[in-house]
């Protein structure tokens, strides 16, 4: 007769945690984030993308790898429908871990001021917790899928976090669709042209990017999303950098990167922009456009929804009184 795996025990785990930090020197709350950012992927919808930070810190070994303070992920069609199941999945939970869906403070919905050209982010919070004990708070950044992103086909976690995960007792993950890396890279290119405030960690991400796309990815596949990418940016000549003295600074300071990197990675991003210039920007097929049209009817259809809600809840405050 098969027995359930018995779970470690609330103590057990941070007891584990505190001998792998000491042992590692990574930090107690960067492991406890893995464990959750690992959790959380096992529980998503069926077709949910992975992208970011965290997509890079499942990816990369834990040691030398960037881990972002909010999970993002991209849904597909109707982000009610991907709503509802992600919350029953939650409520199931695997390994002893449960969850539950929040709003955030900052307001649910709200257009991306940072990275202009992208969609309209849906901020919400997970309460997750273990053995019906708080374990942490993750924050997610959502948004729907861009074309693309849809087409994703890494299902990847370092060894090093499986590895973690098998020390503290829990059961092998299964591999978290990730952003492909011409995807991702494609972004973090186009976003480093068209930000009012480019970010010094899309810096330290394309130096990690960038020598795995050389060495096993699509050159050209990549070269054609940033095309597409700088199509829906609006990315113009002159092609320049903005504020790039102060990125400079930035990356020296927050992520403690050197000018001789900096003027490496920034040489690369201004060749393959002018690469992806001369390129077709990405375009989808057939199938593809019908899905991105029914996605885009669907969207329309749940505002147009929302709006009705939210006007007959107003008619019934008035008829109350409220």
């Amino acid at each position: 007769m098969n027995q359930e795996k018995k779970l470690p025990s609330s103590g057990g785990i941070t007891a584990k945690l505190n001998h792998h930090a000491n042992k590692t020197g990574i930090p107690f709350a960067r492991l406890q984030k893995m464990i959750a950012v690992i959790i959380v992927s096992q529980l998503v919808p069926e077709g949910t993308v992975i992208k970011g930070g965290n997509a890079l810190g499942l990816r990369f070994p834990l040691e030398d790898s960037r881990m972002s303070k909010d999970l993002d992920l991209v849904f597909g069609d109707s982000y009610l429908e991907w709503e509802t199941e992600f919350r029953a999945r939650l409520a199931k939970g695997t390994n002893g871990f449960d969850g539950s869906l929040e709003d955030r403070g900052k307001g649910e919905t709200q257009k991306n001021e940072r990275d202009p050209g992208r969609p309209n982010v849906i901020y919400k919070n997970i309460k997750l917790r273990y053995l019906g004990k708080s374990f942490s708070t993750l924050p997610l950044d959502i948004t729907p899928a861009q074309g693309y992103e849809r087409s994703s086909s890494s299902y990847r976690i370092s060894d090093d976090s499986v590895a973690l995960m098998k020390y503290l007792g829990f059961e092998e993950p299964a591999g978290a669709r990730l952003l492909d890396v011409e995807a991702q890279l494609a972004q973090k290119t186009a976003a480093l042209y068209s930000s009012k405030d480019p970010r010094p960690s899309d810096l330290t991400d394309m130096v990690r990017l960038f020598p795995v796309l050389d060495g096993e990815g699509n050159l050209e596949l990549y070269r054609s999303l940033l095309a597409f990418e700088m199509e829906i940016r609006e990315i113009k000549q002159p092609y320049d950098i903005p504020n790039k003295s102060t990125l400079q600074q930035l990356f020296r300071n927050q992520e403690g990167g050197d000018d001789e990197t900096f003027t490496h990675i920034t040489e690369r991003a201004e060749k393959e922009i002018c690469e992806a210039s001369r390129r077709t920007p990405w375009k989808p097929e057939v199938s593809q456009k019908k899905t991105i049209l029914a996605q885009i009817k669907s969207r329309a259809q749940n505002r147009i929804d929302e709006q009705s809600h939210t006007s007959d809840q107003v008619r019934k405050n008035r008829n109350r009184g409220i």
